[in-house]
């Protein structure tokens, strides 16, 4: 077990307000196996000694939590300190990885509407990775130097400079895809996904939008990747960035019923049509309404999104 710290009964002795918090370093226990029940043992071997009923959390915001331990851990709690008619203090549950949820839950917004736009990050990177004839020839063509960004599979918020860069250079991407129509080139798969992107008549919507919700996940995880005490803010952070991506499609009656108890907002009903905002009156990020599209367009569109996205 890594070593740990925790706050010493001292803390307050007076009672008179908080006191300085004093940290004290646990002294390490190496476990032979990782089993849940080897990591109990050890961990209140380390911790032997501390009021267990003002222990406030345990768990760790990373991807390796155990789980099975934390369990066993809570059970044991509830036993021992009801044997000392002691009542089990609300400890706070950071879950697994923070970071990996939230890049997670922009992934599964952008894989549900199916719109492609990591698909054509990725194939555009790999267009010009492995091939200096190819890279050369863009340049000599389109008169750019700028080429795209890497996808990454794993930190999807960090994909809004790529997106960017994509958004860029679309218009030489295109004028290159033109060029290489006659050509054997048009058959690599890359070019393939491309063009189709490219002959989207939302596509620079679509890459507009994706950068401005990534731009209003982004600031909360640089935030919480700190050493800090943040966590007591961290469901308050989570629920202003819901509820901001929410107002920009439903109305404000949406909110008024959950006035006295604010989080229950992703908690209601997103079937019901009459919580959304007209289309026009959508608000979905300055660059993305900029470019006028027809209405034939936006009807065709509106059919290839699954009518249960919002409750996914």
């Amino acid at each position: 077990m890594d070593k740990g710290t925790a706050p010493t009964e001292n803390s307050n002795q007076s009672g008179a307000g908080p006191g300085p918090v004093e940290v004290n370093v646990a002294p390490t226990s190496s476990a032979s196996e990782e089993k849940a029940q080897d990591l109990l043992e050890h961990f209140k071997l380390g911790f032997a000694g501390l009021p267990f009923d003002k222990l406030i959390q345990v768990s760790m915001d990373g991807q390796n939590v155990n789980w099975s331990f934390l369990n066993k851990l809570e059970q044991d709690l509830v036993i021992e300190l009801s044997e000392e008619n002691v009542d089990l203090p609300d400890h706070v549950e950071l879950g697994s990885c923070g970071l990996h949820v939230g890049h997670g839950a922009f992934r599964s917004g952008h894989d549900i509407v199916n719109w492609k736009v990591q698909q054509a990050l990725t194939c555009s990177y790999w267009l010009f990775k492995e091939s200096t004839l190819r890279k050369a020839e863009f340049k000599e063509i389109t008169k750019s130097t700028c080429l795209p960004q890497k996808f990454c599979f794993t930190r999807w918020v960090e994909n809004v400079e790529p997106a960017k860069t994509l958004l860029t250079i679309s218009p030489h991407l295109e004028i290159k895809l033109k060029e290489a129509k006659q050509s054997r080139k048009e058959s690599l798969h890359s070019c393939k996904t491309l063009v189709e992107f490219l002959n989207d008549p939302f596509y620079k919507a679509k890459l507009q939008f994706f950068i401005s919700v990534g731009q209003e996940i982004a600031p909360f995880l640089r935030k919480f990747q700190s050493p800090n005490l943040i966590a007591p803010l961290l469901s308050e952070e989570l629920l202003q960035i819901l509820t901001q991506i929410f107002q920009c499609f439903l109305k404000p009656q949406y909110f008024e019923q959950f006035v006295e108890l604010p989080y229950k907002v992703v908690t209601a009903d997103l079937e019901n049509e009459g919580y959304f905002l007209a289309c026009e009156k959508m608000k979905i990020g300055s660059g993305a309404a900029s470019r006028k599209i027809s209405r034939q367009n936006v009807f065709e569109n509106h059919r290839t999104i699954p009518s249960s996205t919002f409750n996914r």
